[in-house]
């Protein structure tokens, strides 16, 4: 009993000097601290900085003696995925290609089924994000936020203009004469562009594109169209996208059925170069952006949008509008555009009226509404003064010639019983009594 269990030790101790012998001249790589428990519940495995970051073997993947090498077996091809191995009769070496060994067996198996990952969770920087393996990645984990933002997977401009158009270069054609304008259209493969998480733009093809979107891509450059312009004009698209969009008719509608319609939306990166007597007069790429406005339209898609990328990836403005139609200017009246002198409009600001004065500035606004209030007091205390010596005026009217009273002081009794009784016509007539007239001319 004691002598198998020694042999045992020594066998494993073998094993072990084999596979570290495999492993001392490989570079050690840096892994995410994560474990696996394997099936026993009880023994955990972490992954092989020396293997790639691939977990160690569970006891129950160990094989054991007189077992066929999975590494052994033959791929689709009838070919050995151990073909390096010098020693055949190593039961833990196998080819080095990312994969765990039994997910490579899985792999190497000719039926369509996803590779079955072992059931192990990574827990993420920020703490709370868990990440699993994914079967359609080759058992991969998936990348943590940190890690997404740090790869750059996010497509920009840059990347689009960079990446497109690389698989369709442009066709070479003979040079025309001076006295005709060719124009090449190739279509090139157009690569996605938009990514999985905020799908709003799709990719397309070159060769689906609509024809009414081709045909507005000729009418952007139809300034181009000249020989004094190009005698020689080669497009070709980069990349195409599409953004659909369904515009329903409005609630009040007093149709039964509203009707819906479909709207597309269209950007094309194109590759232009012009030529004009052998040399070249613009290259490089153009960001096209085509609105649909009508259907019965003779041309349905218009463009908005022409700008170019100069060096430095810098995106100028190429629109020019003629007779309310947008087209994609010519380098020369690029050039006059950008030459002409900058007019400097001097500021004449007009004189403030004085109510403008007063009312931007509340001290004045103060100063006007103070002077406004002492005026209306005045008026108002003259109206006073007025309106009672009249009143005191009539009630004198109405006392005796003889009462030598204060005239209409404040501590006065006023009768109330007192009350004026105009003149009548026959007192007018008649005069004065005669008592009147006789003092009269006594004093006289």
């Amino acid at each position: 009993m004691l002598a198998k269990f020694l042999t045992a030790v020594a066998a494993a101790a073998l094993l072990l000097s084999a596979d570290a012998s495999s492993l001392m001249g490989q570079k050690k790589l840096r892994c995410k601290k994560e474990e696996y428990v394997c099936a026993d519940g009880v023994t955990r495995v972490s992954p092989n900085p020396y293997n790639d970051c691939i977990f160690d073997l569970c006891p129950e993947d160990v094989p054991v003696d007189g077992e066929e090498d999975v590494g052994d077996e033959p791929d689709g091809d009838g070919d050995d995925d151990d073909g390096d191995d010098d020693d055949g009769d190593d039961a833990h070496e196998w080819e080095r290609d990312g994969d765990d060994p039994l997910d490579a067996a899985v792999a190497d198996d000719d039926s369509d089924d996803l590779v079955e990952c072992k059931q192990e969770v990574h827990t993420c920087a920020d703490g709370v994000t868990k990440v699993y393996p994914n079967p359609l990645n080759e058992c991969e984990f998936d990348l943590c936020p940190e890690e997404d933002d740090a790869d750059g997977d996010d497509v920009s401009i840059d990347d689009l203009l960079d990446e497109a158009g690389t698989d369709a270069p442009p066709a070479t054609t003979a040079a025309a004469a001076a006295t005709q304008t060719t124009n090449e259209t190739n279509h090139g493969t157009s690569p996605a562009t938009t990514t999985a998480a905020a799908v709003k733009w799709g990719a397309i093809d070159a060769g689906k594109a609509p024809e009414a979107v081709q045909d507005a891509v000729r009418a952007a450059f139809a300034l181009y169209n000249s020989t004094q312009i190009c005698d020689k004009l080669i497009i070709f698209y980069d990349s195409i996208e599409t953004h659909n969009e369904t515009t329903a008719a409005s609630r009040g509608s007093h149709k039964s059925k509203a009707k819906t319609t479909l709207r597309s939306s269209f950007h094309l990166v194109v590759n232009v170069e012009c030529f004009l007597h052998g040399d070249k007069e613009v290259e490089g790429k153009f960001i096209l952006n085509m609105e649909q406005h009508s259907e019965h339209e003779e041309q349905p898609y218009q463009l908005v949008e022409c700008a170019h990328l100069e060096a430095w990836n810098e995106l100028t403005n190429w629109l020019a509008v003629r007779n309310n139609v947008g087209y994609c200017a010519t380098p020369a009246q690029k050039k006059k555009f950008d030459l002409q002198p900058l007019q400097y409009v001097d500021y004449h600001p007009k004189e403030l009226s004085l109510l403008d004065t007063v009312v931007r500035n509340k001290n004045y606004l103060a100063i006007v509404a103070t002077v406004v209030g002492a005026i209306g007091a005045l008026v108002l205390l003259g109206a006073f003064v007025v309106i009672r010596r009249r009143t005191c005026g009539y009630k004198r009217l109405g006392k005796d010639h003889h009462d030598d009273g204060p005239d209409c002081a404040m501590d006065e009794e006023v009768d109330m019983d007192v009350r004026l009784t105009p003149p009548t016509k026959k007192d007018v007539i008649r005069g004065p009594p005669e008592s009147a007239r006789e003092d009269e001319g006594k004093f006289v």
